[in-house]
This record gives structure tokens, sequence and C-alpha cells, in this order.
């Protein structure tokens, strides 16, 4: 009988800790695509200032020389939606816009949507 019980013991902490590995590799997975989605973001961060840029040619000028835009992902990988910190023009905002559509984010791991944020500090002129 204790025989048993020591099997069934040792079974038993096999599985919680086959169960925590688990978790841990879920958690990995998802700090592995937000990593991913801040990269592809990043590669993108030129031409994001380069939108900047060219407003600050037109002669506009900005109180703030950051930017943090909103990024709603689909469970796809496809932008739902994206919100601004600030508005600093339409047209601004339109270029990018634009860029960050075109970036092709990868599917959720999850499976759901997620808005994730990025930060842009802009270099003044």
């Amino acid at each position: 009988m204790k025989k048993l019980r020591y099997i069934y013991l040792a079974l038993f902490i096999t599985f919680l800790s086959s169960q925590s590995r688990i978790a841990f590799a879920r958690q990995n997975k998802i700090k592995t695509y937000h990593s991913k989605i801040k990269k592809l973001v990043a590669n993108k961060s030129r031409l994001i200032e380069a939108c900047y840029q060219r407003e600050l040619n037109k002669g506009l000028q900005f109180k703030n020389k950051s930017l943090d835009v909103f990024i709603k992902i689909t469970p796809s990988g496809e932008v739902d939606h994206l919100g601004y910190s600030y508005n600093f023009s339409d047209y601004g905002v339109l270029c990018i816009s634009n860029v960050i559509r075109t970036i092709k984010f990868p599917k959720n791991p999850k499976g759901k949507k997620i808005t994730f944020k990025q930060s842009f500090r802009f270099r003044a002129p």
C-alpha cells in the first residue's frame, strides 16, 4: 500500500512539473511574440521618423519629440486599429498609419487580439 502511495505521489509530482514546463513554454512563446512585434516595428522606425521630419519641414512645430503608437493586432496578425498619444498632423498620422499597416505581423499564439504600445523618440532638426 505504501509503495502505491509513493508511485502516485511520484506521478503527481511529475504531472505538476510537466504542467509548469508547459506554462513556462507558453509564457516564453508570448514573450517571443512580443519581441518579434517590437522588432518588426523598430525595423520601420526610419520610415516613421521620415513622416515626422516631413511635417517639420513644412514648418509645423511640435511640443513633443516623442510619440506613442498603440497598435491593435488581430489573431491573424493584421492591424485592426491604430491609436496615437497625440495627433501631430493629419498627414503625419496617415503617413505613420500607412507605414505600420505594411508590416506583416505574425499570428498570435494565444489566438487573441492584442494591443501593443510602441514609443518613438524623434531627433531635433
